[in-house]
């Protein structure tokens, strides 16, 4: 990989592996496998909009992101039905919603921001009517979301 990616955190170099955040349009459908119940992720939209070298510098933001999305709950459940985090009505995972998402990456060997996933957990879900799906990049105060997340940066 010739391209290098700052952490937005401590602006060192990412190396294998890091951290992105990142906002999804999302849905979970229901299916069968060997015989058993699965729910598949099916992720229809995503943006990458922070980028962190390690899990002490995005724990380091996550307070101040919650503080811009404007959350009361992180890290929801993960069931088929979840509170809001911001209002905390209920969200119908099943139906496209947005996810806001913080995923363990290792680069696949380009020079973009592309690899495999390790592990990811779900910051925050929003229900369609504090963050429409189609009402993409910004939050539900409609300012840029990238411009207030880049105050923090």
């Amino acid at each position: 990989m010739n391209a290098t990616f700052p952490c937005y955190s401590c602006k060192k170099d990412i190396r294998n592996p890091y951290f992105c955040f990142e906002r999804r349009v999302e849905c979970i459908s229901a299916g069968i496998h060997n015989e058993k119940r699965v729910l598949q992720q099916n992720i229809q939209e995503c943006e990458i909009l922070l980028l962190y070298c390690c899990n002490s510098c995005w724990e380091s933001y996550q307070d101040n992101i919650a503080d811009i999305l404007c959350l009361h709950q992180t890290f929801p459940s993960s069931g088929l039905y979840t509170p809001c985090s911001r209002c905390g009505d209920p969200v119908n995972r099943m139906q496209p919603h947005i996810s806001y998402v913080i995923s363990k990456m290792e680069f696949n060997g380009s020079d973009q921001i592309s690899g495999k996933c390790l592990d990811e957990d779900h910051f925050a879900i929003l229900c369609k009517f504090c963050e429409p799906n189609e009402n993409r990049k910004t939050d539900a105060s409609s300012v840029p979301l990238r411009e207030r997340l880049a105050e923090i940066a």
